[in-house]
């Protein structure tokens, strides 16, 4: 948290690279400005959940996931 909040005073780019989105805590996520979404094994319920029923997110997430490119991503600016 302290690396996140020096980058914005310093402006620096800071990129957090996780397996699963689930590993991701959800202050992460609200203070980002942009994410990069890509097929992963987690549940939707879970997700939806946990990003307390985040419209942006979870359409994301459901586009990439019903792809049936193996290597469809998305990238999207948080708002």
């Amino acid at each position: 948290l302290k690396m996140m909040q020096e980058s914005r005073h310093t402006n620096n780019a800071l990129i957090i690279i996780l397996h699963s989105i689930q590993d991701l805590p959800p202050y992460v996520y609200n203070r980002a400005d942009f994410m990069c979404i890509f097929k992963t094994q987690d549940f939707p319920g879970a997700l939806d959940r946990k990003f307390k029923h985040n419209r942006q997110f979870m359409e994301n997430y459901t586009q990439v996931e019903n792809s049936s490119n193996p290597h469809e991503y998305r990238f999207f600016e948080i708002v």
